[in-house]
């Protein structure tokens, strides 16, 4: 029996069981998506300057559930990373990572998106929804930003041990 019939009938793959396989991974895929948009859609174009308010500070419970859906991020968006399968898995990585709490995450962050490909990619996204490309430094402000931020005090930067 060829390799492939034979697994076929240890996992007992039937067109109905692979159907249901087939409509899973476009239903994620899908709310991956919807879910990536609509985190970086909402994002302040500044957040990467450590400017923005740290993601989901509240109480003990609120910061473990948001970690613990941080982590499931990365899994999920390490998955959909591999090729042939349909996602956003760098942007989704993204996502998953400015939950987590780590120490220098913006650091990583803004390395992360500071790549050619997923900056265009996040700015391109914000664009058809009308909203400004993302600053990742202070000189990518415009003029009148710039000197608002200039103004401001230098202790709002780094809080939280996210710098």
């Amino acid at each position: 029996m060829p390799p492939l019939v034979d697994l076929a009938a240890r996992l007992d793959l039937t067109w109905a069981n692979a159907g249901w396989g087939v409509l899973l991974l476009v239903i994620s895929a899908g709310g991956s998506l919807a879910f990536v948009t609509t985190v970086l859609v909402r994002l302040p174009a500044a957040y990467f300057l450590g400017e923005g308010p740290v993601l989901g500070s509240g109480g003990l419970p609120a910061r473990i559930a948001k970690n613990l859906l941080g982590a499931m991020l990365v899994a999920i968006g390490l998955v959909l990373a591999i090729p042939g399968v349909p996602g956003q898995g760098a942007l989704t990585i993204l996502l998953g990572v400015m939950l987590l709490d780590f120490p220098g995450k913006r650091r990583i962050e803004r390395r992360f998106v500071s790549r050619p490909r997923v900056r265009r990619a996040v700015d391109d996204l914000r664009g058809r929804f009308g909203r400004p490309p993302l600053v990742l430094e202070p000189a990518d402000l415009p003029p009148d930003e710039a000197a608002q931020d200039s103004t401001a005090p230098k202790s709002r930067r780094g809080s939280g041990g996210n710098a």
